[in-house]
């Protein structure tokens, strides 16, 4: 019992911090601003999980899945939100970086769909969106 109390508080404790970088994130409306929070998104990035927007865009496609599937506090509403932070991310990167995060968020959301045995309609748009924007298709 005491190990599925600390797997729910992990999942908890990351679901709370990406929401909140998302909703921070959302507000940012210029390069400008983006610059300014970024430090401060990279701060909680690295208390909550030793992750930072450069070392999301050093991994390479098998250590970010990796990286979650050995992370116990990402569940599939983490991953959900982890991949909806690397496409806000991705908006006020460079072209490069920012097809590189994109690319991310779409294994990501394509690893959940791997892993659940329940279809999501959004979730299937919002990679066929993404391939469309990187034309991957």
């Amino acid at each position: 019992m005491e190990q599925r109390d600390y797997i729910l508080r992990e999942i908890e404790k990351i679901s709370v911090m990406l929401l909140g970088m998302l909703g921070k994130y959302k507000r940012i409306m210029s390069e400008k601003q983006f610059e300014q929070e970024r430090a401060m998104i990279d701060n909680e990035l690295k208390e909550a999980g030793e992750l930072s927007i450069d070392k999301l865009l050093s991994f390479t496609e098998e250590e970010i899945i990796s990286f979650i599937d050995q992370n116990k506090g990402f569940d599939q509403g983490n991953m959900e939100l982890l991949a909806d932070l690397l496409i806000a991310f991705a908006k006020n990167l460079h072209e490069n970086e920012s097809i590189n995060l994109i690319k991310k968020a779409v294994l990501i959301l394509e690893h959940i769909d791997s892993k659940t045995k329940t279809f999501s309609l959004e979730r299937s748009l919002k990679i066929n969106c993404l391939k469309e924007k990187l034309n991957l298709d």
